[in-house]
């Protein structure tokens, strides 16, 4: 089985991609079977409910050109957002 790798190309391509809204927290994880668009449940239930219909559009299309690439890909929900250190 491939390794799965998040590449610079795919980076600088979902980079293109303008979000929706201002403030919207989206890491990519590589885990061992698929990349994960991750979002964190603290950070959608800022913004209203037509935001957050568009915030969904945006993690499909970030996840589809991420499975362009030949790349599985699934949207990850997680409750809260991981806390920088020193913080």
């Amino acid at each position: 089985m491939a390794r799965i790798v998040y590449s610079q190309e795919m980076a600088r391509a979902i980079r293109r991609i303008k979000p929706p809204v201002n403030g919207l927290v989206m890491d990519i994880k590589a885990l061992p079977e698929f990349l994960a668009v991750t979002v964190y449940e603290e950070n959608i239930m800022e913004y209203d409910d037509s935001q957050r219909e568009q915030i969904m559009q945006h993690l499909i299309l970030v996840r589809d050109l991420i499975k362009s690439y030949g790349t599985p890909c699934h949207i990850n929900g997680e409750q809260n957002m991981p806390r920088k250190s020193g913080s």
